[in-house]
C-alpha cells in the first residue's frame, strides 16, 4: 500500500518498525485500521475540546448560522456585544 497522507506513511511507519515483514496482509489491514481508528477517535476528542472552549468562551451555544440571522433579521451585531460581555473568568473547569 502506498501511503496517501501523513498520517498514512506514519501508519505504515508503525507498522513496519513494530512488527517488520513479519506479518500477513490481514494483520497489516487489521493494525492499520486500528491505528486509523484511533487517529480518528483523537480528532473527534480534539474537536469535542475546541467546541466546549468556544462554548465557555461566548457563553452560549452557536444555534443559527449566519445566514439564519440575517433571515430572522436579528441585529447581529448587538447580539454579539451582548454575548462578549458573558465571557467566564476565574472560573475553574
Amino acid at each position: 500500500m502506498t501511503p496517501k497522507t501523513g498520517t498514512d506513511a506514519v501508519i505504515a511507519d508503525m507498522i513496519e518498525a513494530t512488527h517488520g515483514q513479519g506479518l500477513s496482509a490481514r494483520e497489516q489491514y487489521v493494525y492499520r485500521e486500528a491505528l486509523l481508528s484511533l487517529v480518528r477517535l483523537a480528532k473527534s476528542e480534539l474537536v469535542h475540546e475546541i467546541k466546549t472552549n468556544v462554548y465557555k468562551l461566548i457563553g452560549s451555544p452557536i444555534t443559527l448560522s449566519s445566514r439564519q440571522r440575517v433571515k430572522s433579521g436579528q441585529n447581529t451585531e448587538r447580539n454579539f456585544v451582548l454575548v462578549q460581555q458573558q465571557f467566564e473568568f476565574n472560573r475553574l473547569d
